[in-house]
């Protein structure tokens, strides 16, 4: 977590996301007012990515 000079909170993961996740919309560094909004954020985020994740396995599953 990192607080600007302006005292805006944020907060960036150690691992990017794959393509097919920020496609998606999930974005690997997020800001907010304040500690409840940020968490608030980094999860959503991480709801995003899990949801494209989902979708992308799904997709490439073969049936027989």
């Amino acid at each position: 977590m990192i607080l600007s000079d302006r005292g805006r909170l944020w907060a960036s993961r150690v691992l990017p996301f794959t393509d097919a996740e920020s496609d998606a919309g999930a974005d690997r560094t997020v800001d907010a007012d304040t500690l409840d909004d940020l968490r608030a954020e980094v999860d959503r985020h991480e709801a995003i990515a899990r949801e494209a994740a989902g979708r992308a396995t799904r997709a490439t599953r073969v049936t027989p």
